[in-house]
């Protein structure tokens, strides 16, 4: 993806719990928003505990975008998306 100008983004590859280490390289780069992809709940357990989507928005400290992601067996219907402004 090619910088445009006043834009800045970096990839970044680490291992650990993903919830923790979003928030963590959020809070070090000094984040303004986090942006993820998001498939809903894959099972009971993540129906009681929430997405890991669910849980960065939760605590996030800078807005976070959710947006669907979608393969080609999914419906064309868009889901709602997810959006928490700073606080």
């Amino acid at each position: 993806m090619a910088e445009r100008e006043m834009w800045r983004w970096s990839k970044t590859y680490k291992q650990g719990d993903v919830e923790r280490q979003i928030l963590h390289a959020a809070d070090e780069c000094r984040a303004d928003l986090i942006v993820m992809a998001t498939q809903g709940h894959q099972g009971f357990l993540d129906a009681l505990r929430g997405s890991t989507t669910e849980r960065i928005v939760r605590n996030a400290k800078c807005p976070v975008l959710a947006v669907p992601a979608y393969s080609d067996h999914q419906a064309s219907q868009p889901e709602s998306v997810v959006w928490r402004p700073a606080v």
